[in-house]
């Protein structure tokens, strides 16, 4: 669907580009394509906004056509373990990022962002970029992020095979970014995103007969109490700005696996809530939700 060129008044920035850094893999996948549990619109009442769940995603998304630029800005939060008394060996962690594609049956998704991580107690921040469905990447000039930095995200898709990755440290005056260029898989363009998710870790094993395979699985998440994505913003190629006051801004909220009993169900776990061009996500307290 199209978009009108007529918003509210809370729009956000475009920043310059410096020279890309080289980076190395890693071996998480951030954003490989959302996991909907129910792609159905639920209708939200706090949000008076399309709404639907998932199992790896809670943010923003707003679909439309020709997405080029999108952006976001957040401050680093003060995370902890989620868990009270839970093992701090493993990874436990979130990603805060925003991109270009990710819903629907689009085989690319343009994405750049920073992991909010404890590492055995001591929690570490660490910006990286993808092109699903290729691997997730770190930058090699890392930056320094200390807790209370206000932290600039965006990416530009300046074709469907090409674009940059760029992620800002306002407070230290710092910059690093990456560009794309030739990727096999094309972006379509359709959705404009900003997301905080639990991402996936994968591992290589080989079995007693020397043959590799690979494991999977979702990290365990911080907790970070509540993040907020300000000056969230998109522009398309047509020169449209839009932000998160827009009510097109669909509502994703994530939902935790429970067992109990011998039987499954699904619980909120991180709900989404609007407010002018912010998007804010926060931990729903439950029984055992610290």
């Amino acid at each position: 669907m199209k978009f009108s060129t007529t918003f509210v008044t809370c729009l956000a920035l475009a920043s310059g580009v410096k020279a890309a850094p080289v980076a190395t893999q890693r071996n998480g996948s951030h954003g490989a394509r959302v996991s909907a549990l129910a792609m159905s619109e639920l209708g939200d009442a706090v949000n008076d906004r399309p709404s639907w769940g998932s199992s790896n995603w809670s943010g923003g998304v707003l679909q439309g056509s020709d997405f080029r630029t999108v952006t976001g800005t957040f401050t680093i939060p003060n995370i902890t373990m989620l868990y009270p008394g839970e093992p701090t060996n493993g990874t436990h962690s979130v990603a805060v990022w925003v991109g270009i594609d990710g819903i629907h049956d689009c085989d690319a998704l343009l994405q750049t962002g920073v992991d909010l991580t404890m590492e055995k107690g001591i929690p570490k921040f660490k910006a990286w970029f993808e092109w699903i469905p290729g691997p997730s990447t770190d930058f090699d000039h890392e930056l320094e992020f200390s807790v209370g930095d206000s932290v600039t995200m965006t990416v530009t898709a300046t074709s469907k095979t090409g674009g940059i990755a760029m992620v800002e440290n306002n407070s230290k005056g710092t910059s690093v970014n990456h560009t794309f260029a030739n990727e096999t898989a094309e972006l379509c363009l359709a959705n404009a995103d900003w997301i905080v998710e639990r991402w996936t870790l994968t591992s290589t094993h080989q079995d007693d007969s020397g043959r590799s395979y690979r494991h999977s699985t979702q990290v365990s998440p911080v907790d970070f109490d509540t993040l907020t994505f300000t000056n969230a913003s998109a522009t398309t190629a047509n020169g449209s700005s839009l932000d998160a006051c827009n009510a097109r801004t669909e509502s994703v909220d994530l939902y935790e696996d429970v067992v109990k009993d011998n039987r499954s169900s699904s619980r909120l776990q991180m709900v989404t809530t609007f407010d002018n061009s912010s998007i804010t996500v926060s931990y729903v307290r439950g029984d055992h939700v610290k």
